[in-house]
């Protein structure tokens, strides 16, 4: 199967997970936005069910769905390419709602209408831009790229082109380095 994909991170603003310093830490999903070829769609179902059945998906919440899977529509591509590239956009939200089947609440044995979920969105605020700035900041978009099959060669080629001359290696931090030989002190003014 060939695919490119790439890691994007989203920021859950009222679900919190483990403790940091007595407070509860904001939830990161890191998930991934990828672009499949040369299976059909009921495969990739088929393949997806498989790897959930083995944990490699989990939900984060009963009712909401681990995987999606969408195809491409005709003259779409470019708008798909767009969407896998982009930068996190938007903030969520997980609320409890009552479980509901077939237009019936569905109840335990005691009686109690049992709650699932739904996760809802909106545009990042300032503050949760800084808070994705700063899980991210250490990463370049060739680190959140991935490939297989024949995508490997597009993301070669991608990386290629869009890593400047004078990047000494992968994995260097966004800053500037000092010249071989440069003075270490601070520059001093009069």
């Amino acid at each position: 199967m060939s695919y490119f994909a790439v890691v994007e991170p989203a920021l859950y603003v009222n679900w919190r997970i483990g403790h940091h310093r007595g407070k509860a830490k904001r939830c990161i999903s890191w998930h991934m936005h990828a672009l499949v070829w040369g299976i059909s769609k009921q495969m990739m179902q088929k393949r997806l069910r498989i790897l959930r059945r083995r944990g490699w998906y989990q939900e984060l919440e009963r009712g909401l769905k681990p995987t999606n899977i969408k195809p491409v529509k005709p003259g779409r591509l470019p708008r798909a390419v767009g969407y896998l590239l982009k930068s996190p956009i938007s903030a969520y939200r997980v609320s409890a709602v009552d479980y509901i089947l077939n237009g019936k609440d569905v109840v335990d044995e005691d009686g109690v209408v049992l709650r699932t979920f739904r996760q809802s969105k909106a545009p990042l605020r300032h503050g949760e831009r800084l808070t994705l700035y700063f899980a991210m900041r250490h990463l370049y978009l060739d680190d959140l790229a991935l490939a297989g099959g024949e995508g490997r060669l597009i993301l070669a080629t991608a990386k290629r082109l869009a890593r400047p001359k004078y990047t000494p290696s992968l994995g260097t931090p966004n800053r500037l380095r000092r010249r071989p030989g440069a003075s270490r002190s601070r520059p001093r003014f009069a």
